[in-house]
């Protein structure tokens, strides 16, 4: 049977028709009866900029604890780094002042540097090992305390002659 609803064009525009009186009626509530549809439209728009307010607000707050851990993460980093450069750096002083120490030790002639064992910790020098003499261990102790940076030092050398 070929009714006119069964042609393509006359059933769309019959489905068309039926969908637009179906929002006509749903506009035209009992509880947006007084509104027109310029005012519907002016309240969607304001629902939506409050939604937007509110989403900025949460992200502006978001952003802002971001950026203050991150501030936080950094300033940590930063100490840590400058303890560990301190640390590097006291070890590279005390490394300098044990091969100084070596070097004078080694320009005495009667000191014999494979004997003696310099030590470092802070710029304080402990010496350790064998001096000829009296005379020699205190002047092991004279020429270790010449060397820049040299803050003490501890002879513990035994004099074995």
């Amino acid at each position: 049977m070929n009714t006119p609803l069964h042609h393509p064009t006359l059933r769309t525009l019959a489905l068309a028709t039926l969908c637009a009186c179906g929002l006509s009626l749903a506009a035209c509530s009992e509880h947006d009866a007084d509104k027109t549809a310029g005012d519907k439209v002016d309240a969607a728009i304001a629902q939506a900029d409050a939604k937007i307010d509110a989403a900025q607000a949460r992200a502006s707050e978001e952003l802002s604890q971001a950026r203050d851990a991150s501030a936080e993460a950094a300033a940590e980093v930063g100490d840590k780094f400058e303890r560990t450069s301190k640390k590097v750096a006291s070890a590279v002083d005390d490394a300098a002042i044990t091969t100084a120490v070596n070097a004078k030790l080694a320009q005495d002639p009667k000191l014999n540097v494979l004997k003696i064992d310099v030590d470092t910790r802070n710029g304080h020098v402990l010496l350790k090992g064998e001096a000829p003499d009296k005379q020699s261990r205190a002047r092991a102790t004279q020429l270790a305390q010449q060397v820049e940076g040299v803050r003490t030092v501890e002879n513990q050398m035994e004099v074995r002659g």
